[in-house]
């Protein structure tokens, strides 16, 4: 068809120009401020599995682990995200609805979080392991006590899906196989530093900074909703913030994956 050709000539101008503007809002992530000795983070390697993490005193680290049996989680503090954009020079209706709906993602994430305490099951995902004798279960506290792992959390940085150049790459898609990354390239990411005290000392256990954009998958419906990408985001951090709470320095808390097969 003769048609194919100019759907083809017209998809990749479009979506090099969405591309193009898509490319502006991907920014280097500047220290916030939020995380103590932030200069001493590292990556780590094997147990940690964040971009950046710092461990004061490990040994004091493995035994809070061991002894603390709760585990709770402070309000989510989105005051870096909101400072970032009320930095963009946009409506101020705009910046408004922004601030909102990083108020909602830090809800989400708490509640996020609050559900993989419940539902992690120690002896289940550790069975087999030396040191899986040794683990109880952690309860759910509201908040602080001396006998809890405290965490602490921060959005730093939100960047929204850029739907209609998902919506533009699927329908390309049809006409001109490779889209997906392009598709990729409006896709979403955020920014999160966390820490980890002591109930009892307010000691400063770990340090951590991830940032992660959408997953790649074959079709997502998360690309077509401006941040429905931190649903699994947020769900995978928690997850590896509950396991940090128990696993030992010599189990590596696995990462987060790249591609997923779950369209939402």
């Amino acid at each position: 068809m003769k048609c194919i050709p100019v759907i083809q000539y017209c998809a990749v101008l479009i979506l090099s120009m969405m591309v193009s503007g898509c490319c502006a809002l991907q920014t280097t992530v500047e220290d916030s401020g939020f995380l103590p000795a932030s200069e001493n983070l590292v990556e780590p390697q094997g147990h940690v599995p964040f971009d950046y993490a710092y461990i004061p005193d490990p040994e004091k680290f493995e035994r809070a682990k061991r002894e603390k049996r709760s585990v709770c989680m402070q309000p989510v503090i989105t005051a870096f995200a909101e400072d970032v954009a009320k930095k963009r020079d946009l409506p101020e209706g705009w910046i408004r609805a922004r601030i909102q709906e990083y108020r909602e993602l830090g809800r989400d994430l708490e509640e996020k979080f609050k559900e993989a305490v419940r539902t992690f099951d120690p002896v289940e995902e550790y069975s087999g392991e030396s040191f899986a004798a040794s683990i109880t279960k952690k309860s759910l506290c509201e908040y602080p006590s001396p006998d809890s792992l405290v965490w602490e959390v921060a959005l730093v940085e939100v960047s929204p899906n850029i739907p209609v150049v998902s919506v533009i790459a699927t329908i390309a898609n049809y006409f001109l196989h490779g889209t997906a990354l392009v598709r990729a390239l409006g896709s979403g990411g955020v920014v999160i530093e966390g820490i980890l005290r002591d109930g009892e000392s307010d000691d400063v256990l770990l340090t951590f900074r991830e940032r992660q954009g959408d997953k790649i998958a074959l079709l997502s419906a998360r690309n077509y909703t401006v941040y429905g990408h931190t649903r699994r985001v947020f769900s995978e951090i928690a997850q590896q913030m509950v396991e940090l709470s128990y696993a030992p320095r010599e189990y590596d808390v696995p990462g987060s994956w790249t591609f997923t097969f779950n369209p939402f």
